[in-house]
C-alpha cells in the first residue's frame, strides 16, 4: 500500500457531515478500513523517519572516518 492508496482510503472513510458518528461507508466512525489506513500511515511515516536518521548516521560515520 503506497501513500496515494492510504490518502484515498482516508478520504473515502471520513465522518459524515450531518451524522458525525457514522463513516461514509456506513460503519460507526472510525471504521475498520480507516483504522487500517491510519496504521499503515504511521508505519510509512516511521519508516521514512528511520531512513532519514540512518542516512544522517552514515554521513557522520563517514566524516569521522575521513
Amino acid at each position: 500500500m503506497d501513500q496515494r492508496d492510504i490518502s484515498d482510503m482516508l478520504r473515502r472513510h471520513r465522518r459524515q457531515k450531518w451524522r458525525p458518528w457514522r463513516c461514509r461507508c456506513g460503519f460507526r466512525h472510525p471504521c475498520p478500513p480507516r483504522l487500517l489506513a491510519q496504521e499503515k500511515q504511521v508505519k510509512l511515516d516511521t519508516r521514512a523517519r528511520m531512513e532519514v536518521v540512518m542516512e544522517q548516521l552514515r554521513r557522520q560515520a563517514g566524516q569521522e572516518g575521513s
